[in-house]
Protein backbone atom coordinates (compact mmCIF):
# COMPACT_ATOMS: atom_id res chain seq x y z
CA UNK A 1 0.00 0.00 0.00
CA UNK A 2 2.72 2.41 0.42
CA UNK A 3 4.08 2.10 -2.63
CA UNK A 4 0.90 2.63 -4.43
CA UNK A 5 0.98 5.93 -2.40
CA UNK A 6 4.05 7.11 -3.38
CA UNK A 7 3.03 6.49 -7.12
CA UNK A 8 -0.07 8.55 -6.25
CA UNK A 9 2.27 11.32 -5.32
CA UNK A 10 3.60 11.18 -8.71
CA UNK A 11 0.59 10.90 -10.73
CA UNK A 12 -1.48 13.04 -11.93
CA UNK A 13 -5.35 11.14 -12.20
CA UNK A 14 -8.22 13.82 -11.93
CA UNK A 15 -10.90 13.51 -9.28
CA UNK A 16 -12.10 10.63 -10.62
CA UNK A 17 -12.14 7.48 -8.66
CA UNK A 18 -9.88 4.45 -9.95
CA UNK A 19 -9.11 0.85 -8.87
CA UNK A 20 -5.57 0.51 -8.45
CA UNK A 21 -4.21 -3.82 -8.53
CA UNK A 22 -0.42 -4.17 -7.19
CA UNK A 23 0.17 -7.38 -10.61
CA UNK A 24 3.83 -7.56 -8.99
CA UNK A 25 6.79 -6.32 -7.16
CA UNK A 26 7.31 -3.98 -10.02
CA UNK A 27 4.15 -2.93 -11.99
CA UNK A 28 0.82 -1.21 -10.69
CA UNK A 29 -2.77 -1.24 -12.85
CA UNK A 30 -4.86 1.47 -12.61
CA UNK A 31 -8.52 1.10 -13.63
CA UNK A 32 -11.40 3.70 -13.86
CA UNK A 33 -14.13 3.45 -11.41
CA UNK A 34 -16.03 5.89 -12.74
CA UNK A 35 -19.98 4.59 -13.61
CA UNK A 36 -19.87 6.06 -17.56
CA UNK A 37 -21.36 3.30 -19.15
CA UNK A 38 -20.60 5.27 -22.95
CA UNK A 39 -16.99 4.95 -22.53
CA UNK A 40 -14.62 2.61 -23.98
CA UNK A 41 -12.54 1.56 -20.44
CA UNK A 42 -8.69 1.76 -20.10
CA UNK A 43 -6.30 -0.31 -18.31
CA UNK A 44 -3.39 1.69 -17.57
CA UNK A 45 0.12 0.42 -16.14
CA UNK A 46 1.95 1.79 -13.98
CA UNK A 47 5.68 1.45 -12.50
CA UNK A 48 6.75 1.70 -9.23
CA UNK A 49 10.22 2.45 -9.60
CA UNK A 50 10.66 5.73 -11.82
CA UNK A 51 13.56 4.48 -13.64
CA UNK A 52 12.02 2.34 -15.48
CA UNK A 53 12.58 4.05 -18.45
CA UNK A 54 9.44 6.18 -18.60
CA UNK A 55 8.53 9.29 -17.26
CA UNK A 56 7.75 8.95 -13.72
CA UNK A 57 4.34 10.85 -14.00
CA UNK A 58 3.47 8.81 -17.36
CA UNK A 59 2.26 5.37 -17.66
CA UNK A 60 4.34 2.65 -19.44
CA UNK A 61 1.18 1.74 -21.24
CA UNK A 62 -2.79 1.69 -21.82
CA UNK A 63 -4.76 -0.98 -23.20
CA UNK A 64 -7.91 -0.58 -24.64
CA UNK A 65 -10.89 -3.45 -22.45
CA UNK A 66 -13.91 -4.29 -24.51
CA UNK A 67 -16.74 -2.40 -24.01
CA UNK A 68 -20.32 -4.26 -21.92
CA UNK A 69 -23.20 -4.03 -24.39
CA UNK A 70 -26.31 -3.04 -21.73
CA UNK A 71 -29.87 -3.34 -21.72
CA UNK A 72 -31.58 -0.03 -21.75
CA UNK A 73 -32.38 1.37 -18.34
CA UNK A 74 -28.73 -0.71 -17.08
CA UNK A 75 -25.53 0.78 -16.56
CA UNK A 76 -22.25 -0.20 -14.69
CA UNK A 77 -22.67 0.45 -10.68
CA UNK A 78 -19.13 -0.22 -9.96
CA UNK A 79 -16.12 -1.71 -11.82
CA UNK A 80 -13.15 -3.32 -10.09
CA UNK A 81 -9.89 -5.09 -10.69
CA UNK A 82 -8.22 -7.73 -8.94
CA UNK A 83 -5.07 -10.41 -9.32
CA UNK A 84 -5.16 -14.18 -8.34
CA UNK A 85 -1.83 -14.55 -7.73
CA UNK A 86 -1.13 -15.79 -4.58
CA UNK A 87 1.55 -14.49 -2.08
CA UNK A 88 4.18 -17.06 -1.24
CA UNK A 89 4.12 -18.78 1.69
CA UNK A 90 7.12 -19.05 3.45
CA UNK A 91 6.78 -22.18 5.34
CA UNK A 92 4.57 -23.96 2.56
CA UNK A 93 5.88 -26.97 1.15
CA UNK A 94 4.01 -26.51 -2.16
CA UNK A 95 4.05 -22.98 -4.08
CA UNK A 96 1.24 -21.53 -6.33
CA UNK A 97 2.74 -21.00 -10.11
CA UNK A 98 2.30 -17.36 -10.33
CA UNK A 99 3.00 -17.60 -14.38
CA UNK A 100 -0.27 -19.27 -14.67
CA UNK A 101 -2.47 -16.39 -12.28
CA UNK A 102 -4.44 -14.17 -13.92
CA UNK A 103 -6.15 -10.23 -13.85
CA UNK A 104 -9.65 -10.18 -13.54
CA UNK A 105 -11.66 -6.82 -14.34
CA UNK A 106 -15.19 -6.79 -13.13
CA UNK A 107 -17.89 -4.71 -14.33
CA UNK A 108 -21.34 -5.05 -12.11
CA UNK A 109 -24.59 -4.24 -14.20
CA UNK A 110 -27.17 -2.38 -12.07
CA UNK A 111 -30.80 -3.66 -11.88
CA UNK A 112 -32.78 -0.82 -13.41
CA UNK A 113 -34.26 1.39 -10.53
CA UNK A 114 -32.52 -0.72 -7.57
CA UNK A 115 -29.09 1.09 -6.36
CA UNK A 116 -28.40 -1.08 -4.21
CA UNK A 117 -28.07 -4.48 -6.55
CA UNK A 118 -26.17 -5.56 -9.44
CA UNK A 119 -28.17 -8.25 -12.34
CA UNK A 120 -25.47 -9.55 -13.25
CA UNK A 121 -21.72 -9.29 -13.44
CA UNK A 122 -18.95 -8.98 -16.29
CA UNK A 123 -15.90 -10.74 -15.61
CA UNK A 124 -12.61 -10.42 -17.67
CA UNK A 125 -9.96 -12.98 -17.41
CA UNK A 126 -6.45 -12.09 -18.55
CA UNK A 127 -3.63 -14.46 -17.96
CA UNK A 128 -0.60 -13.21 -16.47
CA UNK A 129 1.48 -13.98 -18.88
CA UNK A 130 -0.31 -12.26 -21.76
CA UNK A 131 -0.33 -8.76 -19.47
CA UNK A 132 2.87 -9.50 -18.84
CA UNK A 133 3.92 -9.74 -22.27
CA UNK A 134 2.31 -6.58 -23.17
CA UNK A 135 4.03 -4.59 -20.53
CA UNK A 136 7.73 -5.76 -21.77
CA UNK A 137 6.50 -4.59 -25.69
CA UNK A 138 5.31 -1.41 -24.10
CA UNK A 139 9.19 -0.81 -21.94
CA UNK A 140 11.14 -1.95 -24.92
CA UNK A 141 9.21 0.58 -27.50
CA UNK A 142 9.34 3.40 -24.99
CA UNK A 143 12.74 4.02 -25.69
CA UNK A 144 11.94 5.39 -28.15
CA UNK A 145 9.35 7.45 -27.21
CA UNK A 146 9.12 11.11 -25.51
CA UNK A 147 9.44 11.35 -21.68
CA UNK A 148 6.53 13.64 -21.48
CA UNK A 149 3.93 11.44 -24.43
CA UNK A 150 1.62 9.97 -23.05
CA UNK A 151 1.78 6.34 -24.77
CA UNK A 152 -0.18 5.56 -27.53
CA UNK A 153 -3.42 3.06 -26.26
CA UNK A 154 -3.22 -0.69 -27.71
CA UNK A 155 -6.70 -1.56 -29.26
CA UNK A 156 -8.33 -4.05 -27.65
CA UNK A 157 -8.47 -6.02 -31.07
CA UNK A 158 -4.73 -5.70 -31.38
CA UNK A 159 -4.42 -7.88 -28.60
CA UNK A 160 -6.92 -9.03 -26.35
CA UNK A 161 -9.96 -11.06 -27.84
CA UNK A 162 -7.47 -13.74 -28.43
CA UNK A 163 -5.64 -13.73 -25.00
CA UNK A 164 -8.82 -13.59 -22.64
CA UNK A 165 -12.20 -15.31 -21.35
CA UNK A 166 -14.87 -12.85 -20.46
CA UNK A 167 -17.95 -14.53 -18.15
CA UNK A 168 -21.35 -12.78 -17.96
CA UNK A 169 -22.41 -14.27 -14.36
CA UNK A 170 -26.01 -13.53 -12.76
CA UNK A 171 -26.26 -12.08 -9.71
CA UNK A 172 -28.15 -14.43 -7.45
CA UNK A 173 -28.59 -13.32 -3.75
CA UNK A 174 -31.26 -12.24 -1.17
CA UNK A 175 -32.69 -9.11 -2.26
CA UNK A 176 -34.69 -8.62 0.73
CA UNK A 177 -31.22 -8.32 2.60
CA UNK A 178 -29.87 -4.67 1.49
CA UNK A 179 -26.42 -5.78 2.83
CA UNK A 180 -25.88 -8.09 -0.24
CA UNK A 181 -25.08 -6.07 -3.09
CA UNK A 182 -23.30 -8.86 -5.29
CA UNK A 183 -21.42 -12.31 -4.11
CA UNK A 184 -17.65 -12.07 -3.64
CA UNK A 185 -15.99 -14.82 -6.27
CA UNK A 186 -12.35 -14.83 -5.12
CA UNK A 187 -9.81 -16.26 -7.83
CA UNK A 188 -6.74 -18.05 -7.16
CA UNK A 189 -3.71 -18.66 -9.18
CA UNK A 190 -5.95 -19.91 -12.88
CA UNK A 191 -9.29 -20.93 -10.90
CA UNK A 192 -12.29 -18.29 -11.07
CA UNK A 193 -15.15 -19.75 -9.63
CA UNK A 194 -18.94 -19.07 -10.92
CA UNK A 195 -22.00 -19.75 -8.47
CA UNK A 196 -25.24 -21.09 -10.57
CA UNK A 197 -28.43 -21.58 -8.89
CA UNK A 198 -30.60 -25.04 -10.60
CA UNK A 199 -33.60 -24.46 -10.22
CA UNK A 200 -36.02 -21.46 -9.75
CA UNK A 201 -36.76 -21.29 -6.40
CA UNK A 202 -32.91 -21.44 -5.75
CA UNK A 203 -32.37 -23.94 -3.39
CA UNK A 204 -30.02 -26.09 -5.29
CA UNK A 205 -27.02 -24.57 -6.17
CA UNK A 206 -23.65 -25.57 -7.88
CA UNK A 207 -20.09 -23.85 -7.91
CA UNK A 208 -18.45 -24.14 -11.39
CA UNK A 209 -14.60 -23.64 -11.82
CA UNK A 210 -12.95 -22.45 -14.88
CA UNK A 211 -9.31 -22.84 -14.78
CA UNK A 212 -7.62 -21.20 -17.57
CA UNK A 213 -4.38 -22.70 -17.34
CA UNK A 214 -3.81 -24.59 -20.39
CA UNK A 215 -2.03 -28.04 -19.06
CA UNK A 216 -5.01 -28.26 -17.22
CA UNK A 217 -7.71 -28.07 -19.98
CA UNK A 218 -5.32 -30.52 -22.20
CA UNK A 219 -5.85 -32.86 -19.02
CA UNK A 220 -9.22 -32.23 -19.06
CA UNK A 221 -9.74 -33.47 -22.59
CA UNK A 222 -7.38 -36.32 -21.82
CA UNK A 223 -9.39 -37.57 -18.88
CA UNK A 224 -12.77 -36.79 -20.81
CA UNK A 225 -11.43 -39.75 -23.59
CA UNK A 226 -10.07 -42.11 -21.03
CA UNK A 227 -13.04 -41.97 -18.82
CA UNK A 228 -14.92 -42.94 -21.84
CA UNK A 229 -12.89 -46.11 -22.18
CA UNK A 230 -14.31 -48.14 -18.94
CA UNK A 231 -11.22 -50.59 -18.67
CA UNK A 232 -9.19 -47.28 -18.45
CA UNK A 233 -10.43 -46.51 -14.20
CA UNK A 234 -10.13 -43.14 -15.04
CA UNK A 235 -13.11 -41.08 -13.95
CA UNK A 236 -13.94 -37.32 -14.70
CA UNK A 237 -17.08 -37.06 -13.07
CA UNK A 238 -16.38 -33.14 -12.36
CA UNK A 239 -15.72 -32.14 -16.15
CA UNK A 240 -17.39 -30.24 -17.71
CA UNK A 241 -17.70 -30.84 -21.13
CA UNK A 242 -17.05 -28.52 -23.70
CA UNK A 243 -19.83 -29.18 -26.04
CA UNK A 244 -22.00 -28.92 -22.51
CA UNK A 245 -20.81 -25.51 -20.95
CA UNK A 246 -23.60 -23.55 -22.54
CA UNK A 247 -26.62 -25.78 -21.46
CA UNK A 248 -24.98 -25.70 -17.75
CA UNK A 249 -23.86 -22.00 -17.85
CA UNK A 250 -26.34 -20.35 -20.58
CA UNK A 251 -24.98 -16.81 -21.86
CA UNK A 252 -22.04 -17.15 -19.56
CA UNK A 253 -19.10 -17.60 -21.77
CA UNK A 254 -18.99 -14.49 -24.18
CA UNK A 255 -18.72 -16.28 -27.73
CA UNK A 256 -16.34 -13.36 -28.80
CA UNK A 257 -14.38 -13.02 -26.04
CA UNK A 258 -12.68 -16.65 -25.12
CA UNK A 259 -9.46 -17.07 -26.99
CA UNK A 260 -7.86 -18.93 -24.52
CA UNK A 261 -7.86 -22.71 -23.42
CA UNK A 262 -9.78 -23.54 -20.11
CA UNK A 263 -11.61 -26.12 -18.76
CA UNK A 264 -15.04 -26.25 -16.25
CA UNK A 265 -15.75 -28.43 -13.24
CA UNK A 266 -18.65 -28.33 -11.61
CA UNK A 267 -19.54 -29.10 -7.86
CA UNK A 268 -22.89 -29.47 -6.29
CA UNK A 269 -23.95 -27.99 -3.36
CA UNK A 270 -25.97 -29.75 -1.14
CA UNK A 271 -29.69 -29.11 -0.97
CA UNK A 272 -31.01 -27.81 2.06
CA UNK A 273 -33.89 -25.75 3.25
CA UNK A 274 -35.55 -22.73 1.04
CA UNK A 275 -34.46 -20.13 3.43
CA UNK A 276 -30.71 -20.62 3.63
CA UNK A 277 -28.85 -20.19 -0.09
CA UNK A 278 -28.02 -16.58 -0.17
CA UNK A 279 -24.49 -17.16 -1.35
CA UNK A 280 -21.78 -14.77 0.06
CA UNK A 281 -19.01 -16.02 -1.32
CA UNK A 282 -16.62 -18.47 -2.83
CA UNK A 283 -13.22 -18.33 -2.28
CA UNK A 284 -10.58 -20.29 -4.24
CA UNK A 285 -7.63 -21.46 -2.98
CA UNK A 286 -4.72 -23.85 -3.83
CA UNK A 287 -6.82 -27.24 -3.16
CA UNK A 288 -10.14 -26.22 -3.19
CA UNK A 289 -12.91 -23.31 -2.55
CA UNK A 290 -14.82 -22.42 0.53
CA UNK A 291 -18.55 -20.99 -0.18
CA UNK A 292 -20.09 -18.36 2.96
CA UNK A 293 -23.46 -18.60 2.73
CA UNK A 294 -26.37 -16.84 4.70
CA UNK A 295 -28.28 -18.45 7.00
CA UNK A 296 -31.22 -18.14 8.80
CA UNK A 297 -31.93 -19.26 12.36
CA UNK A 298 -34.54 -18.70 14.87
CA UNK A 299 -33.50 -17.31 18.35
CA UNK A 300 -35.86 -16.30 21.11
CA UNK A 301 -39.09 -17.40 19.18
CA UNK A 302 -39.81 -15.12 16.49
CA UNK A 303 -36.31 -13.48 16.33
CA UNK A 304 -34.25 -14.12 13.07
CA UNK A 305 -30.79 -13.22 13.19
CA UNK A 306 -28.07 -13.96 9.95
CA UNK A 307 -25.44 -16.35 10.47
CA UNK A 308 -22.89 -18.00 8.07
CA UNK A 309 -22.00 -21.23 7.15
CA UNK A 310 -18.78 -22.22 6.09
CA UNK A 311 -18.61 -25.40 3.34
CA UNK A 312 -15.09 -26.12 1.91
CA UNK A 313 -14.89 -28.34 -1.25
CA UNK A 314 -11.38 -30.13 -2.29
CA UNK A 315 -10.24 -29.93 -6.16
CA UNK A 316 -7.48 -31.70 -5.42
CA UNK A 317 -8.34 -34.74 -7.43
CA UNK A 318 -8.95 -32.62 -10.43
CA UNK A 319 -5.18 -31.61 -10.33
CA UNK A 320 -3.02 -32.50 -13.62
CA UNK A 321 -0.16 -34.60 -11.70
Amino acid sequence: MLAIYRLLQRIALGDKDHAFQLLDNTYVLVLPGHFDSDSTPHLTVYSLSPSSGSSSSQPICSLQLPGVTLAPGKRISYRDVCVSRPPPIPEGHFQADPSVSMVVITDYIEVGGHPSHSDYASHLLIPYATLLAQIRTAVDSNSNRDVCEYPVPVLWEDWGPRASLRLCVPVVGDRSDPMIVHQILVPYGSRMPVVSFNDPGSTCASVYVFDINPLAARYAQQALRASAQPESGVRATAIVEDSDVEAALPGVVDPDIKGIPFVVYRFELPQEDPGWPAVRAVRMSMTGFTVTVRLLQDYHSASRYPCSMIARCSMVDTDPM
